[in-house]
């Protein structure tokens, strides 16, 4: 699986968010890296292109992927199982 793509949450340097072809963005505590133990997976249909934590607050995630569908997570600590918002484009 390839790693197309790496942010730093702005709030808590110590949370990692990353995307790849294996379909999901991953949340990553950079203090506990083990192999398969990411704080949250987020699921996609297909390849997640890019993965942001918001600027200001660093709670909200923003996703691309190539199902054409930008995906706004509202709460990185809240309930991660769906998108709060979804986006054609």
């Amino acid at each position: 699986n390839k790693v197309v793509g790496l942010d730093c949450n702005p709030v808590q340097p110590e949370l990692l968010l990353s995307c790849g072809n294996d379909h999901f963005a991953r949340i990553w505590d950079m203090r506990k890296l083990q192999r398969g133990a990411s704080l949250n997976d987020l699921a996609h249909k297909r390849v997640v292109n890019s993965a942001y934590f918001s600027p200001s607050s660093g709670t909200k995630i923003m996703t691309t992927c190539q199902d054409n569908r930008i995906r706004i997570w509202d709460s990185i600590f809240g309930n991660l199982d769906s998108p709060s918002r979804e986006i054609v484009h």
